[in-house]
Protein backbone atom coordinates (compact mmCIF):
# COMPACT_ATOMS: atom_id res chain seq x y z
CA UNK A 1 0.00 0.00 0.00
CA UNK A 2 1.34 3.42 -0.33
CA UNK A 3 -0.54 6.76 1.21
CA UNK A 4 0.06 10.48 -0.21
CA UNK A 5 -1.20 13.59 1.28
CA UNK A 6 -0.51 15.14 -1.75
CA UNK A 7 -0.01 15.16 -5.14
CA UNK A 8 2.69 11.98 -6.04
CA UNK A 9 4.13 12.32 -9.58
CA UNK A 10 6.33 9.14 -11.74
CA UNK A 11 8.87 11.16 -14.13
CA UNK A 12 9.78 8.50 -16.54
CA UNK A 13 9.66 5.85 -14.35
CA UNK A 14 7.80 2.72 -14.01
CA UNK A 15 5.03 1.81 -10.88
CA UNK A 16 4.15 -1.55 -10.37
CA UNK A 17 1.19 -2.64 -7.84
CA UNK A 18 0.45 -5.97 -6.50
CA UNK A 19 -2.12 -4.08 -4.91
CA UNK A 20 -5.20 -1.51 -5.55
CA UNK A 21 -4.91 2.15 -5.32
CA UNK A 22 -7.23 3.60 -2.89
CA UNK A 23 -8.48 7.12 -2.98
CA UNK A 24 -10.74 9.01 -0.95
CA UNK A 25 -10.33 12.60 -2.63
CA UNK A 26 -13.77 14.02 -2.52
CA UNK A 27 -13.53 16.37 -5.53
CA UNK A 28 -13.22 15.28 -9.10
CA UNK A 29 -10.58 13.21 -10.32
CA UNK A 30 -9.28 11.45 -7.66
CA UNK A 31 -6.77 9.52 -10.19
CA UNK A 32 -6.12 11.49 -13.39
CA UNK A 33 -3.43 11.20 -15.98
CA UNK A 34 -2.38 14.01 -18.14
CA UNK A 35 0.37 14.09 -20.78
CA UNK A 36 0.60 13.35 -24.49
CA UNK A 37 1.27 9.47 -23.75
CA UNK A 38 -0.50 9.08 -20.76
CA UNK A 39 -2.98 6.31 -20.75
CA UNK A 40 -3.86 2.99 -18.49
CA UNK A 41 -2.64 -0.35 -19.73
CA UNK A 42 -4.20 -3.51 -18.06
CA UNK A 43 -3.45 -7.20 -18.91
CA UNK A 44 -5.94 -9.75 -19.33
CA UNK A 45 -6.42 -10.37 -16.12
CA UNK A 46 -7.47 -7.07 -14.76
CA UNK A 47 -10.69 -5.00 -14.90
CA UNK A 48 -11.60 -1.55 -14.54
CA UNK A 49 -14.83 -1.22 -12.09
CA UNK A 50 -16.26 2.01 -10.54
CA UNK A 51 -17.49 0.87 -7.41
CA UNK A 52 -21.09 1.89 -7.84
CA UNK A 53 -21.22 -0.56 -10.90
CA UNK A 54 -22.37 1.70 -13.26
CA UNK A 55 -19.01 1.05 -15.23
CA UNK A 56 -17.05 -1.87 -16.21
CA UNK A 57 -14.08 -3.16 -18.15
CA UNK A 58 -13.85 -6.98 -18.20
CA UNK A 59 -10.42 -8.62 -19.11
CA UNK A 60 -12.24 -9.74 -21.86
CA UNK A 61 -12.63 -7.10 -23.51
CA UNK A 62 -16.58 -6.32 -22.32
CA UNK A 63 -18.00 -3.01 -21.20
CA UNK A 64 -20.68 -3.19 -19.01
CA UNK A 65 -22.38 0.55 -18.46
CA UNK A 66 -25.13 0.12 -16.52
CA UNK A 67 -24.31 -3.45 -15.38
CA UNK A 68 -21.04 -5.48 -13.70
CA UNK A 69 -21.60 -8.60 -15.83
CA UNK A 70 -22.17 -7.87 -19.38
CA UNK A 71 -22.23 -10.59 -22.05
CA UNK A 72 -21.16 -8.48 -25.23
CA UNK A 73 -18.58 -6.20 -26.25
CA UNK A 74 -20.94 -3.63 -24.98
CA UNK A 75 -23.64 -3.73 -23.01
CA UNK A 76 -26.05 -0.94 -22.02
CA UNK A 77 -28.76 -1.52 -19.33
CA UNK A 78 -31.07 1.49 -17.99
CA UNK A 79 -31.19 2.64 -14.47
CA UNK A 80 -33.57 5.54 -15.38
CA UNK A 81 -36.85 5.38 -17.11
CA UNK A 82 -37.07 8.89 -17.84
CA UNK A 83 -33.27 9.66 -19.76
CA UNK A 84 -32.47 8.00 -23.12
CA UNK A 85 -30.83 4.43 -22.85
CA UNK A 86 -28.50 5.58 -25.55
CA UNK A 87 -27.98 9.05 -27.22
CA UNK A 88 -25.31 9.91 -29.99
CA UNK A 89 -25.15 13.72 -30.93
CA UNK A 90 -23.13 14.35 -33.95
CA UNK A 91 -20.52 17.10 -34.58
CA UNK A 92 -21.82 21.11 -36.30
CA UNK A 93 -21.91 20.27 -40.22
CA UNK A 94 -21.83 16.00 -39.65
CA UNK A 95 -21.27 14.20 -42.57
CA UNK A 96 -20.31 10.96 -41.66
CA UNK A 97 -22.68 8.48 -40.61
CA UNK A 98 -24.31 8.49 -36.88
CA UNK A 99 -24.30 4.68 -36.82
CA UNK A 100 -22.47 1.81 -39.01
CA UNK A 101 -22.95 -2.13 -38.71
CA UNK A 102 -20.21 -3.58 -40.33
CA UNK A 103 -19.03 -7.19 -41.76
CA UNK A 104 -15.31 -8.39 -40.75
CA UNK A 105 -14.71 -7.37 -44.38
CA UNK A 106 -16.11 -3.97 -43.67
CA UNK A 107 -18.84 -3.82 -46.18
CA UNK A 108 -21.89 -2.11 -44.41
CA UNK A 109 -24.82 -4.27 -43.55
CA UNK A 110 -27.20 -1.14 -41.52
CA UNK A 111 -26.23 2.75 -41.19
CA UNK A 112 -27.54 5.40 -40.25
CA UNK A 113 -26.49 8.85 -42.03
CA UNK A 114 -26.31 11.84 -40.53
CA UNK A 115 -29.82 13.55 -42.42
CA UNK A 116 -31.16 10.11 -40.40
CA UNK A 117 -31.61 8.22 -43.13
CA UNK A 118 -31.58 4.60 -42.36
CA UNK A 119 -30.31 2.14 -45.05
CA UNK A 120 -30.10 -1.63 -44.79
CA UNK A 121 -28.29 -3.45 -47.34
CA UNK A 122 -27.08 -0.43 -48.43
CA UNK A 123 -24.06 1.98 -47.25
CA UNK A 124 -25.90 5.00 -49.10
CA UNK A 125 -29.94 5.29 -48.46
CA UNK A 126 -31.88 8.22 -50.36
CA UNK A 127 -35.19 7.82 -48.47
CA UNK A 128 -35.52 7.88 -44.70
CA UNK A 129 -35.69 3.58 -45.19
CA UNK A 130 -33.91 2.04 -48.11
CA UNK A 131 -34.12 -1.71 -48.33
CA UNK A 132 -31.77 -3.74 -50.51
CA UNK A 133 -33.84 -6.49 -50.55
CA UNK A 134 -36.61 -8.07 -49.60
CA UNK A 135 -38.72 -7.87 -46.42
CA UNK A 136 -41.24 -9.88 -44.64
CA UNK A 137 -43.80 -8.23 -42.55
CA UNK A 138 -46.34 -10.03 -39.76
CA UNK A 139 -45.58 -12.48 -37.01
CA UNK A 140 -46.06 -15.35 -37.95
CA UNK A 141 -44.14 -14.25 -41.46
CA UNK A 142 -40.84 -12.78 -39.69
CA UNK A 143 -38.73 -16.11 -39.37
CA UNK A 144 -40.10 -18.67 -42.03
CA UNK A 145 -38.09 -20.51 -44.13
CA UNK A 146 -39.93 -18.70 -47.25
CA UNK A 147 -37.66 -15.49 -48.53
CA UNK A 148 -39.45 -12.41 -50.21
CA UNK A 149 -38.92 -12.41 -53.52
CA UNK A 150 -36.04 -9.83 -54.41
CA UNK A 151 -36.83 -6.41 -53.87
CA UNK A 152 -40.41 -7.68 -52.85
CA UNK A 153 -42.31 -7.77 -49.75
CA UNK A 154 -44.74 -10.75 -48.09
CA UNK A 155 -47.19 -9.04 -45.98
CA UNK A 156 -49.25 -10.67 -43.74
CA UNK A 157 -51.99 -8.28 -42.79
CA UNK A 158 -53.78 -6.03 -44.87
CA UNK A 159 -52.40 -3.16 -46.88
CA UNK A 160 -54.13 0.27 -47.36
CA UNK A 161 -52.59 2.79 -49.98
CA UNK A 162 -53.76 6.18 -49.55
CA UNK A 163 -55.81 5.13 -46.40
CA UNK A 164 -55.40 4.98 -42.91
CA UNK A 165 -58.54 2.23 -42.43
CA UNK A 166 -57.71 -0.90 -45.52
CA UNK A 167 -60.58 -2.70 -43.21
CA UNK A 168 -61.40 -6.41 -44.27
CA UNK A 169 -59.82 -6.05 -47.39
CA UNK A 170 -56.26 -7.48 -48.41
CA UNK A 171 -55.56 -4.21 -50.62
CA UNK A 172 -57.66 -1.27 -50.17
CA UNK A 173 -56.75 1.48 -52.45
CA UNK A 174 -57.98 5.03 -51.87
CA UNK A 175 -57.22 6.55 -55.41
CA UNK A 176 -56.47 5.26 -58.84
CA UNK A 177 -54.65 2.24 -60.06
CA UNK A 178 -53.17 1.85 -63.63
CA UNK A 179 -52.18 -1.13 -64.63
CA UNK A 180 -50.24 -1.96 -67.78
CA UNK A 181 -50.38 -5.88 -67.72
CA UNK A 182 -52.77 -8.31 -67.19
CA UNK A 183 -55.18 -8.05 -64.37
CA UNK A 184 -56.33 -11.10 -62.96
CA UNK A 185 -58.88 -12.00 -60.63
CA UNK A 186 -59.73 -15.68 -59.39
CA UNK A 187 -62.76 -14.73 -57.56
CA UNK A 188 -65.71 -12.49 -58.19
CA UNK A 189 -64.65 -8.49 -58.99
CA UNK A 190 -67.34 -5.95 -57.59
CA UNK A 191 -67.41 -2.98 -58.80
CA UNK A 192 -69.62 0.33 -57.16
CA UNK A 193 -69.08 3.09 -59.73
CA UNK A 194 -68.41 2.64 -64.04
CA UNK A 195 -66.46 0.86 -66.44
CA UNK A 196 -64.66 2.61 -68.83
CA UNK A 197 -62.46 2.26 -71.42
CA UNK A 198 -59.55 4.42 -71.62
CA UNK A 199 -60.08 5.40 -75.66
CA UNK A 200 -63.69 5.22 -77.67
CA UNK A 201 -64.37 2.51 -79.55
CA UNK A 202 -60.98 0.63 -79.18
CA UNK A 203 -61.28 -2.36 -76.84
CA UNK A 204 -63.44 -5.58 -76.81
CA UNK A 205 -65.00 -8.14 -74.02
CA UNK A 206 -63.54 -11.20 -74.64
CA UNK A 207 -62.50 -12.57 -77.80
CA UNK A 208 -63.30 -15.25 -80.13
CA UNK A 209 -61.48 -17.85 -78.11
CA UNK A 210 -62.23 -16.70 -74.90
CA UNK A 211 -65.61 -15.79 -74.78
CA UNK A 212 -68.51 -14.62 -71.85
CA UNK A 213 -70.59 -17.19 -71.38
CA UNK A 214 -73.42 -15.49 -69.78
CA UNK A 215 -74.40 -11.73 -69.14
CA UNK A 216 -77.13 -10.39 -67.33
CA UNK A 217 -77.69 -6.94 -67.40
CA UNK A 218 -80.68 -4.74 -66.14
CA UNK A 219 -82.09 -2.32 -68.26
CA UNK A 220 -81.32 1.56 -66.82
CA UNK A 221 -84.82 3.03 -66.08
Amino acid sequence: NMGSAGNTKFLGATLALNGKITSSYGAADALNFTGSGAGVTFDRTGKITVTSGDLILMPSGNVGIGTITPTAKLEVTSTSATVPVLQVQGAVSQSGDFFQVLTSALAKLFVITSSGKVGIGTAAPTDLLDVAGGIKIGPTYAGIGTSAPPGGALIEGNVGIGTTAPGAYKLNVDGNVYVTGTLTALGSVIFSGGINPPSDNNFDIGSATLRWRDIWIARNS
